[in-house]
């Protein structure tokens, strides 16, 4: 039908009544259908034809293998499955290509998809293939590994079928229902941003983020150009630098523009396959998109954009380099990882001082563990395997005086020092290595993600700082008294506070009128005098040094680490004052905003800064070492971001569940099935830049572990699906 028939058929006048009610303009449709299409189930289709072939030519495959126990069943799958899957792949590529073809109208590909789902077709074939795919995967006994796990796609694809039967009329519907909660929820955003904003304004107030949308509204009108102000100080600069540009947001893009002459004069520097920090709003497409359009600066045209390619890597070795490019040729795509790992992303020998060497093979280590059964009933943890394991290696390493280069370029032994542990995520993961470290005698170092303010020495410091603000605040003093600096028992204390039952626990001390009350008076009177007159930081340092903080702490058990974060905590107030605040009471209340937040500094464990370091991915970042040994392979990929009731992307807006209270029952919407699959493929390819970054922080040895439950099963399964193509 033309346009004209098509919008005059009474199901599209429905169709679009019940988008309008949804709060959503015709324009407003075909933008999300044009992203959902480029992102999400549109691609999905095409893999969904692939697969499908792949399973039509693993089954014909299977069949000319003579498998004669089976042949009656095969031939039943030859005559019932294979023409099924046949019909299925036409009918994708049919509608894949009305999906893809960048001169179809929205409209028509929209009303041919609705057609396709309502009219059951392809989703009902691959429902049933599904069912199928069940049927055979029960009764086959056929080649372990290759067909199972062809049967096992076919059921992902009816899953994915199960999905997206909800597209058409009944899509639409979902969307109208939620929207008027929708709208309340932006409303209500709204109204909290804008009094937020309000009282940080009347406190003279403002976070990173309000600076960065300060400025913007300073440089940049709401069409995109730049201000008067925006033009005047670009006037200012002949030159704009920008290093680490892959983890620029859309904010600082604007900012960058309109202060660079539109770009004119800007010159930016950075690797998108290290922009690990999406989970800060990095939009590492931004990048992606210069470097894209931007031409090669040797077939730049005067004052054309151009991008120079530095592909030589100046840290590691050959052989480090090689493992690299060998794994990420592999699995690094623009489908999965937003780029393709071509000739200019490969990374390419440049450190050519490097002493000629054997040994420093790139090294890859599967161990396999045991869970408790009647076969096993001593069970080995995957964690516990993996840090035995490397505790071995490292020891090894060390006993055999494996050769690093010094800084003068000649070779030398190794060093505890020398060695770096790096995991994804390594929270409660280091004490199993730092205890197989100790087993081996091995010296070791990290820090705590947290605890920082729990530890014994810092809670007290932290509390005497309280009480030199106001010693009137029992719970900071009780802390201070019981504390070893001071020594007041339970018993004590509860006597003091007997003595003088009325006020509070500081009138109660200074009735007391014994020694050891007029001695902890005195010193704090001291303290209180000497804080007039002095900085925070060295505040902190005349208490360590008057009271002993150093030497008591650190003659405890962990005393070193213990001293580290007394340390610790006197650099933060340096910090603080560096940042042109001052005042013992605004540094403590600093400190418990810290608290509140989960933003306190690492806890030191583990001996200081010496020995064998273990680190996260991410704190590892612009570092790098002579050997690195990296472990937790096998980490899960976290599911925290998609557990949400509405989630949100920036580009397809929100994407909620809709709870039908008539039935009782709470699903996703098309919106959020859309929005998920794109968040989904970005974590993943967020996942594969981390391990990008992990593999490029050695200088001359990686060795990789893995520890799997049932690792050989496990390898046969991934054999048989790295066997397609």
């Amino acid at each position: 039908p033309t346009l004209e028939q098509f919008m005059a058929d009474p199901a599209v006048q429905q169709m679009i009544t019940q988008a309008r009610a949804a709060a959503m303009a015709p324009e407003a449709v075909q933008a999300a259908y044009l992203a959902f299409r480029e992102t999400g189930e549109g691609k999905a289709a095409i893999e969904q034809a692939n697969a499908a072939a792949q399973l039509h030519a693993a089954v014909e495959a299977m069949g000319a293998d003579g498998l004669a126990e089976q042949l009656k069943l095969m031939e039943t799958a030859n005559t019932t499955l294979i023409p099924a899957i046949n019909s299925t792949i036409t009918e994708v590529n049919a509608m894949v290509t009305r999906l893809t073809d960048p001169t179809g109208d929205v409209v028509d590909e929209l009303a041919d998809l609705c057609d396709v789902v309502g009219s059951g077709g392809i989703l009902d074939d691959l429902s049933n293939l599904a069912g199928l795919a069940r049927d055979l995967l029960k009764d086959c006994k056929a080649q372990e590994g290759t067909v199972p796990d062809l049967l096992e796609r076919l059921d992902e694809l009816g899953a994915m079928a199960d999905r997206v039967a909800g597209t058409g009329e009944e899509a639409l519907e979902d969307l109208a229902a939620v929207a008027p909660a929708m709208l309340a929820l932006l409303d209500l955003t709204a109204g909290f941003s804008a009094a937020f904003r309000a009282e940080k304004l009347r406190l003279n107030a403002a976070d990173f983020s309000d600076q960065e949308h300060l400025a913007l509204a300073l440089l940049v009108k709401p069409d995109g150009a730049p201000t008067d102000l925006g033009q005047q100080v670009s006037a200012r600069y002949a030159e704009i630098l920008v290093d680490e540009y892959q983890d620029t947001n859309e904010v600082q893009n604007a900012i960058f523009r309109a202060v660079s002459r539109d770009g004119k004069n800007l010159f930016t520097v950075g690797d998108v396959k290290q922009s690990i920090y999406r989970f800060r709003l990095a939009d590492p497409t931004i990048f992606l998109r210069k470097y894209a359009a931007f031409q090669p600066h040797t077939r730049a045209a005067e004052g054309e954009d151009r991008k120079i390619t530095l592909s030589q890597n100046f840290r590691s070795r050959q052989e480090v380099l090689d493992a690299a490019n060998f794994v990420f040729e592999n699995i690094l795509s623009v489908e999965m990882g937003e780029l393709e790992y071509d000739e200019d992303a490969t990374l390419h020998f440049g450190a050519a001082y490097y002493p000629p060497r054997t040994g420093c093979q790139t090294e890859f280590h599967l161990l396999s563990a045991r869970q408790k059964s009647v076969e096993n009933p001593y069970p080995v943890k995957k964690l516990t395997a993996e840090a035995r394991f490397a505790a071995r290696r490292i020891r090894e390493l060390l006993d055999e005086g494996f050769p690093v280069t010094a800084p003068d370029g000649t070779l030398r032994p190794c060093k505890p020092e020398d060695i770096v542990i790096l995991m994804r995520s390594p929270g409660s993961r280091v004490a199993a290595f730092a205890a197989a470290l100790a087993e081996r005698e091995i010296p070791c170092s990290f820090q705590e993600d947290s605890g920082f303010f729990e530890t014994m020495e810092v809670s007290t410091a932290v509390a005497l700082l309280e009480l030199i603000d106001n010693p009137r605040q029992d719970v900071p003093l009780i802390s201070v008294l019981r504390s070893p600096i001071f020594g007041f028992t339970p018993d004590r204390l509860a006597e003091i506070r007997a003595a003088a039952p009325e006020g509070d626990f500081y009138q109660a001390v200074a009735a007391s009128g014994e020694p050891d009350c007029a001695a902890f008076l005195e010193t704090l009177n001291a303290l209180r005098l000497a804080a007039r007159d002095m900085s925070v930081h060295r505040l902190l340092w005349h208490i360590y040094n008057t009271q002993n903080l150093l030497g008591l702490y650190g003659a405890m058990d962990h005393g070193l680490e213990r001293r580290e974060n007394l340390i610790t905590l006197a650099r933060q107030a340096e910090k603080f004052e560096s940042g042109g605040c001052r005042g013992l009471f605004a540094f403590v209340t600093r400190l418990r905003r810290l608290l509140e937040e989960e933003e306190a500094p690492g806890a030191s464990s583990g001996g200081a800064a010496g020995g064998v370091r273990l680190m996260s991915i991410h704190k590892s970042k612009g570092l790098e070492f002579p050997i690195v040994i990296l472990a937790d392979l096998d980490h899960a990929f976290s599911r925290q971001d998609f557990d949400a009731s509405v989630l949100v992307h920036p580009a397809l807006g929100l994407g909620p569940r809709r709870v039908d209270l008539e039935r009782k029952i709470r699903y996703p919407t098309l919106a959020r099935v859309a929005v998920e699959e794109t968040a989904r493929r970005e974590n993943l390819a967020e996942e594969q830049r981390v391990l990008y970054v992990a593999m490029t922080r050695p200088k001359e040895k990686l060795i990789l572990v893995e520890s799997l439950y049932f690792a050989e099963t496990r390898l046969q399964r991934l054999a048989a699906s790295a066997a397609l193509p």
